[in-house]
């Protein structure tokens, strides 16, 4: 959350919440961060697996995996952060 904070983001509101059938039957796209859920979530919803994004997909280069900061320090959510900052910046707002 320290990361966020510094570049203005409030995540004091935010909560996690399970991806279930509905949440992907629903969504148009899905986008993941890291390697492990993009593989988890094609392998428990095959059917809408070619919705099933990496984010790094949007920035049209770099990596498409953001690596998890989960456990990681500072350093590692400030880096985790960056990218994904770097990536949303590309991507147009409609």
């Amino acid at each position: 959350m320290d990361a966020a904070r510094r570049r203005g983001i409030d995540l004091s509101g935010h909560r996690s919440r399970t991806v279930d059938e509905g949440l992907v039957r629903d969504a148009r796209a899905i986008y993941v961060f890291d390697e492990s859920n993009w593989r988890k979530m094609v392998q428990r919803h095959p059917r809408e697996a070619v919705r099933v994004h990496p984010i790094g997909a949007l920035a049209g280069e770099g990596p498409l995996f953001v690596f998890d900061p989960y456990g990681g320090g500072g350093a590692d959510c400030e880096r985790a952060n960056a990218r994904i900052e770097a990536i949303l910046r590309r991507v147009p707002v409609t």
